[in-house]
């Protein structure tokens, strides 16, 4: 009767993980898809668009053509794994830059 009981109560356990699991992923898939669309819409609207803080290493070397190694060291960040998914206020707040000054010289590089 005990095992029973136990094996029940595994299984409830087991259950409730898998649905709190399911509960996370949804909302980190709602999480990112909006911020997905809010990027799109803000490229789709711009004709001109400017490089921005909130936009990441990743998005700005491949939206802008800048590398990588250009971004970072404007950012004055000698390291090359640095997380391309961060987005440049943040690195910025991280290294102790000005991000103003650091998106106004990537949009001169991406100018010329």
């Amino acid at each position: 009767m005990k095992k029973v009981k136990k094996s029940k109560i595994l299984f409830y356990f087991v259950i409730l993980f898998f649905v709190l699991l399911i509960l996370f992923l949804a909302y980190h898939a709602f999480i990112n898809y909006h911020s997905w669309r809010e990027h799109r819409n803000y490229f789709k609207n711009n004709p001109q668009p400017k490089i921005e803080s909130w936009m990441t290493i990743n998005m700005i070397s491949n939206r802008f053509n800048i590398t990588r190694v250009e971004i970072l060291k404007e950012i004055g960040i000698n390291k090359t794994q640095v997380n391309r998914h961060m987005a440049l206020d943040r690195l910025c707040s991280e290294y102790k830059q000005n991000c103003i000054d650091v998106v106004n010289r990537l949009n001169t590089i991406f100018k010329k």
